[in-house]
């Protein structure tokens, strides 16, 4: 009958989404590893040969510009302690990249192209310029704003709804709906007062679709209110 000896030595070692496993040797102890300026933290996968054996991680929680040490220490009752320590070097943020998306009427998609943080900001549409006596007037809504800064993988999808702009009113006729949910604007069928459309939001979705599809809607993670439609009332 063969019996597992307890010892204290990992089988498997990773920090996901950042292919260290194909470094680790389980007899090998210390590593020098590079990763991105967007890494702040390493998720890290640490299994012993021995169920029994206990992991302490250190270091990996946050991942500071220049050089940091993790520890891995994997420790058995009767057994002597493995250590494994990783230097981990993180370079200077190289500056950043706008990417700017105007309105197409259609959604955008936006893929990371490396792992990182990324700040996302959203401008809501104007609303439309109503008319009274025939003339444009009053003020017209302005959109709302939104931001917020979050962790992408290299690969991860963004799609982006950029709001159409509310249309100015035209008398004798409503104004058309903006797209990505600006409301109608209404002419008061009498003369020639008339109000400007709403415009369109603008949002961060997860799921493609038609701006009004509700699994997409569903998958918004920001929003950019729009703003209103401007009213007449004589």
């Amino acid at each position: 009958m063969l019996t597992k000896q307890p010892n204290t030595k990992l089988k498997f070692l990773d920090f996901k989404d950042q292919n260290f496993a194909p470094l680790f040797q389980s007899d090998k102890t210390t590593y020098e590893f590079e990763v991105t300026p967007g890494v702040i933290a390493l998720d890290t996968v640490a299994i012993p040969y021995d169920e029994n054996a206990k992991v302490v991680i250190k270091g990996a929680g946050y991942i500071k510009t220049g050089r940091n040490t993790v520890t891995i220490t994997v420790s058995r009752e009767g057994v002597e302690d493995t250590v494994y320590t990783i230097y981990v070097q993180k370079g200077e943020n190289e500056g950043e990249e706008v990417y700017d998306f105007p309105y197409t009427g259609d959604y955008q998609v936006f893929v990371a192209p490396k792992t990182g943080l990324y700040k996302f900001e959203g401008w809501g549409a104007r609303g439309g310029y109503a008319r009274i006596n025939g003339r444009l007037g009053g003020t017209a809504g302005l959109g709302g704003y939104t931001s917020g800064t979050i962790k992408l993988n290299e690969g991860d999808t963004i799609y982006i709804y950029v709001g159409q702009q509310g249309t100015d009113s035209v008398v004798g006729k409503d104004s058309a709906q903006s797209w990505n949910g600006g409301g109608l604007g209404t002419w008061d069928r009498s003369d020639n007062e008339t109000s400007g459309a709403g415009g369109g939001a603008t949002d961060f979705r997860l799921v493609p679709g038609s701006w009004n599809d509700k699994e997409s809607l569903y998958s918004r993670i920001m929003v950019a209110g729009a703003g209103r439609r401007c009213f007449m009332v004589i």
